[in-house]
């Protein structure tokens, strides 16, 4: 029994970690034309996996499941993009695997792939997109990924997973991890989002867990970090909106965000906020004067990104998914997970790229929350939510 788990767990590992591979090597000169291929061989490995458990999934799983795989093939077609389609493919899959166990996996495959992709950029291996900034002389590194921006984030998903895998008493393994990444980051790719997130994981390792718990639990704080995915959504549309040079403290805000509020406030314009599945959306300066060459105009605030590209009920969707794996990690006490999903959400305010479940592992605590929801199972802790096929309730460790 046992031998036989770990064979049909193998086919998940292996296509998440080739869709893993499509994405971090795709700025690799001889393997970029080869990526969708390797997408395309992950999502195999993904059907194989749940055709072989398909016995494990509810009729009440299966029509949910189905209707919401609908919803995002008619998105992912609409769009010309298959993030939403690679999230729900792995929340399809992920209904028996161990979130622990597939974070340490991740983390190591990630740091793996890291490390090749910036020996091949060493070697000459992979397109040079070393950037300065507008007005600064300072060279930002790309270090073989398509934007400085691209290693930054990745390295502190690395970060933040660490944490979360030495959450118990290695809280000083974790500090140093995360000085380091923020140096790379900080002397490399000057990302500064990335750096960000990376003090705010800093000044909560340095904070006793009992304080950690007394400050969550505070009502206002708590609700606030629940509902965090609304309020955001709904400060970065009314920022986008509100925009203009003549608004003092906008335009102030908007230069120190490098211009991101004025780039969302011309994609706001030229595109609807209320279209149901979404639109496919052209990030280049095309979209503002067709007789323009086409340089990226990057639209960064990832909620405006989710709700322009993806549609308002994409939006809806994710707000529902995040207020309910909050509210159930609030039950637990899971204050790490907590935390990690907070911050990732104030990141998304900087960046767009953390609404991939590729370059955003933790999107799969929307897995475990969402089969323990419409099952009504009562959770105590999702690390060990792949012991819970047969049962209603168990009793498990608080994280």
């Amino acid at each position: 029994m046992i031998k036989t788990k770990i064979k049909t767990e193998t086919f998940f590992f292996i296509g998440y970690v080739l869709m893993l591979a499509g994405q971090m090597f795709s700025n690799v000169i001889f393997i970029e034309y080869y990526i969708n291929y390797l997408t395309y061989l992950g999502f195999l490995f993904l059907v194989v996996y749940i055709i072989i458990n398909k016995n494990k999934y509810t009729n009440k799983n299966i029509i949910f499941l189905l209707l919401c795989t609908l919803f995002f093939t008619i998105v992912s077609i609409v769009t010309n993009d298959k993030k939403m389609l690679k999230l729900m493919s792995l929340i399809i899959a992920f209904q028996n695997i161990n979130f622990e166990r597939f974070i340490k996996k991740d983390f190591k495959f990630r740091f793996i792939f890291l490390i090749i992709v910036v020996l091949l950029n060493l070697l000459g291996f992979t397109h040079n997109n070393d950037v300065t900034r507008i007005g600064e002389s300072t060279i930002r590194y790309a270090l073989g990924f398509h934007h400085p921006n691209t290693f930054a984030v990745y390295t502190m998903m690395l970060g933040l997973e660490f944490i979360y895998l030495n959450r118990t008493d290695k809280k000083i393994k974790s500090f140093i991890f995360v000085i380091i990444i923020f140096g790379l980051n900080y002397f490399l790719t000057d990302s500064r989002a990335a750096m960000i997130i990376e003090i705010l994981m800093i000044i909560y390792l340095t904070i006793p867990s009992n304080v950690i718990q007394k400050l969550f639990e505070n009502k206002i704080i708590k609700n606030g970090i629940t509902l965090s995915f609304l309020i955001l959504l709904f400060l970065s549309l009314f920022l986008t909106f509100n925009y203009s040079k003549k608004n003092n403290l906008l335009y102030k805000v908007n230069e120190l965000t490098s211009s991101r509020i004025m780039l969302a406030n011309m994609y706001i314009k030229k595109y609807s906020v209320f279209s149901l599945f979404g639109q496919e959306i052209s990030e280049t300066n095309r979209f503002i004067d067709s007789k323009q060459n086409p340089n990226y105009i990057p639209l960064d605030n990832g909620y405006v990104h989710l709700i322009l590209k993806f549609g308002f009920l994409t939006t809806i969707i994710f707000f529902l998914f995040y207020f309910i794996a909050l509210k159930r990690l609030y039950e637990n006490k899971n204050y790490i997970l907590i935390f990690i999903i907070f911050i990732l959400n104030l990141y998304l305010v900087m960046e767009a790229t953390t609404i991939g479940v590729i370059y955003n592992p933790f999107l799969l605590v929307f897995a475990t929350t969402f089969y323990d929801y419409i099952e009504g199972i009562d959770i105590k802790n999702i690390e060990n939510k792949n012991t819970l096929n047969n049962k209603k309730k168990v009793k498990l460790n608080e994280s």
